[in-house]
């Protein structure tokens, strides 16, 4: 990518980079309104031949007006390079809520739906198809309105190209190579709607074919969501095209019709507003509310802010954060100015959502995310967050019996240097043996309390490079296997103004736990003895490689060193020697692996990556092979 800009505009900072592209935040220069700019890849996405289609493309995209589309401004080319100019929309992605809570009310999920339906039905209007529709290209907003990003991969209705798409949502005519049209997009849509009722994609499987397998023949897993709303999970996710409503328009009809008769004619309210509460903590510490400078990371109040693009004028929203009170604002010379940002959350609580083992979802306890998304890219700010509130939902069914995992949180801050460190942590309520819980839950912690001594040490050492505002670490969970016999969990901590060292910018630990005995698995205790020598070593490397996109470590780049894994470097506590660590999934081993510590170039991010279990059994202590089938029998159902 060359250093060429878009002119007329003052780039304020870099707010990601992604597959398609590199965004940045940005002031028009006539009329100082924040716009969010997408560089795009266009060798990567196809050079010349894509220039030439995309042109053409976003002048259409351009003339989309719809609430719940994010609005493209411009469209700049030169020198081989193109930008888009798109709205700087403050909220979180719909990929963030769900992290963060976990399955969604019924009507939240019915009122994301019918957002991106309206959404896609404008750009099926136009005769585009968006091709991409997932949970990290959903916006929800302070009001918990949806808004839908990244159609810089769409294609005209009636086009061949899979060349984009995630799997866990594409339709089966996509992976047969066919055509896109509307009902593609439908399909996407009710496959997320069925993620944030369940808690979990419909199909998941670590083996691309095996994924497209069941997309093209599996049945429909309606009987994981409730009976009011399983017609529209079979109309919406048919295998035939023919069998799915024509456009997104049409859905909307059916969908108003059974919402309505299921749970009342204010469904569409009560669901919104739910949303709009998870919402406001979610975004209080979005980039464009730190740039704004309505952020809060605590109580009182902060000003609403307004954000306009070029063109005509608009008004900023007020509305209530966790902890304070965003008022209106003004949104500058722009043309479709979107809601401030309200003041940020209160102290957070402990305790959030709980899941029986073995029947949680596929992810669970992210810390809270605010998020500017833009195209493909969705850039994270961390702020701390104590949970959902239960109180506001309907009633669940019984409590459960037995263990059950549960999300709890503690945060720390300083002030001399400022830093505040948003940590959650998993813990497991109702064990017999208060011993055994004792032993677990301290085991379960460890790798927040190991993060937290380096960040106490790691401020005072480095305090003269923490002057950015409102440092935050904060903890994102991810689950491997959940009961009844052992329990895994990934931690991941990220960092926003707060460069302690440069592996904190964003790091994991993985923890495996057996819940009989309290004891911790590392991966000399969950690999075979062979398998951690120098020889076994080389062939673990060989088959996580194979296992990894272009099978290789950093995309098949050659190494520019000749290290290797060795037993010192597998899963120790030095997170600044320690190369790899692994945690069991319901699917395979999940590796977490630094490709630079192994001789790739220092531009080789840290990546995690799962070996299918068939893939490597053969590796695996029998006895861990028999307590990890033993809990990842039913891998990945439904919530209770």
């Amino acid at each position: 990518m060359t250093d060429w800009r878009v002119p007329g505009y003052t780039e304020l900072r870099e707010l990601g980079t992604g597959s398609f592209g590199r965004v940045v935040l940005a002031r028009h220069d006539g009329s100082g309104a924040l716009v969010a700019i997408k560089y795009l890849s266009v060798e990567r996405l196809g050079g010349d031949r894509f220039l030439a289609r995309f042109r053409q493309e976003a002048r259409i995209l351009a003339t989309l007006h719809s609430p719940h589309v994010t609005r493209l401004y411009e469209y700049a080319e030169a020198e081989g390079s193109a930008a888009i100019v798109m709205e700087a929309v403050s909220g979180a992605s719909l990929r963030a809520v769900l992290d963060a809570h976990g399955p969604a009310d019924p009507e939240a999920a019915l009122a994301v739906l019918k957002g991106s339906l309206v959404g896609l039905g404008a750009a099926h209007s136009a005769g585009i198809v968006h091709r991409d529709y997932k949970p990290g290209n959903v916006l929800v907003q302070n009001d918990g309105q949806s808004k839908i990003a990244d159609f810089g991969i769409a294609v005209r209705s009636g086009q061949a190209d899979v060349s984009a798409g995630t799997p866990k949502y594409m339709a089966p005519e996509q992976w047969a190579g066919g055509h896109a049209a509307p009902s593609t997009d439908v399909y996407a849509a009710t496959c997320v709607f069925f993620e944030c009722i369940s808690g979990r994609p419909p199909y998941e499987s670590a083996d691309q074919d095996a994924l497209r397998h069941l997309h093209l023949t599996a049945p429909i897993p309606f009987e994981d969501v409730p009976e009011p709303i399983r017609p529209l999970i079979l109309r919406g996710m048919a295998k035939n095209p023919s069998a799915r409503p024509a456009s997104a328009l049409d859905f909307v009809s059916e969908l108003e019709r059974i919402a309505a008769e299921a749970y009342g004619r204010g469904w569409e309210r009560t669901g919104r507003r739910r949303l709009a509460e998870i919402t406001a903590a979610l975004a209080a510490l979005s980039p464009l509310a730190i740039a704004l400078g309505t952020g809060s990371g605590g109580g009182g109040e902060a000003a609403g802010g307004g954000v306009g693009g070029p063109g005509g004028g608009g008004t900023g929203g007020g509305g209530t954060g966790g902890g304070g009170t965003g008022g209106g604002g003004t949104g500058g010379t722009g043309g479709g100015a979107t809601g401030g940002t309200n003041g940020g959350p209160g102290a957070t609580g402990n305790g959030a959502g709980k899941t029986v083992l073995g029947h949680a979802g596929a992810k669970a306890g992210a810390a809270a995310v605010g998020a500017i998304v833009v195209g493909a890219v969705a850039v994270f700010v961390i702020a701390n967050h104590g949970g959902g509130r239960e109180d506001d939902r309907p009633p669940r069914s019984a409590a459960p019996k037995g263990p059950t995992i549960a999300f709890a949180s503690l945060t720390e801050r300083y002030t001399h240097p400022a830093l505040t460190v948003a940590g959650r942590y998993v813990r497991i309520d109702g064990l017999r043996d208060p011993a055994v819980a004792q032993r677990v839950n301290r085991q379960l912690r460890a790798p927040l309390d190991e993060q937290l001594r380096r960040y106490r040490v790691a401020r005072v050492a480095d305090a003269g490079g923490i002057g950015a505002k409102n440092p935050a670490i904060a903890t994102g969970i991810e689950l491997g296997l959940r009961g009844p016999r052992l329990v895994a969990a990934r931690y991941v901590f990220k960092a926003h103004n707060a460069p302690l060292t440069p592996l904190d910018l964003a790091t994991t630990r993985a923890v495996t736990v057996d819940l009989t005995t309290g004891r911790r698995l590392r991966a000399s205790d969950i690999l075979r003895p062979e398998a951690v020598t120098r020889s076994g070593l080389a062939d673990l490397e060989r088959r996580i490689a194979y296992a990894a996109p272009g099978r290789g470590l950093c995309a098949g780049s050659e190494r520019s060193g000749q290290d290797t894994l060795s037993p010192r470097t597998l899963d120790n506590d030095d997170k600044e020697t320690r190369v790899l660590d692994l945690m069991p999934t319901g699917t395979g081993l999940q590796f977490d692996v630094m490709p630079p510590l192994l001789g790739y170039f220092w531009a080789c991010a840290e990546t995690v990556i799962t070996v299918p279990y068939d893939r490597i059994s053969d590796l695996v202590r029998p006895e861990v092979l028999a307590l990890i089938k033993a809990s990842a029998a039913d891998p990945s159902p439904s919530p209770s």
